[in-house]
């Protein structure tokens, strides 16, 4: 079963924890893998966003941001 579309915007770093909680409790209803994309522009806090998403899931190794690394070199 696919979960319908959803949008979020955030605006403020301390509005991050209530959507991931959001996200988890929707993607925990279903049986299954999920896609989630994330959309902005360079700075806009993808991987912040990531960051407290894998930190909620248990994730002990450091996220970083894969676009970053590109841009580096």
């Amino acid at each position: 079963m696919a979960l319908p579309m959803q949008t979020w915007q955030i605006t403020a770093e301390t509005e991050l924890s209530e959507v991931v909680a959001a996200l988890r409790a929707a993607t925990n209803a279903t049986n299954g893998a999920q896609v989630v994309a994330l959309h902005g522009d360079l700075g806009a806090g993808k991987t912040t966003f990531t960051q407290h998403l894998a930190r909620e899931l248990g994730v002990s190794e450091t996220v970083t941001s894969p676009t970053f690394v590109v841009m580096k070199q």
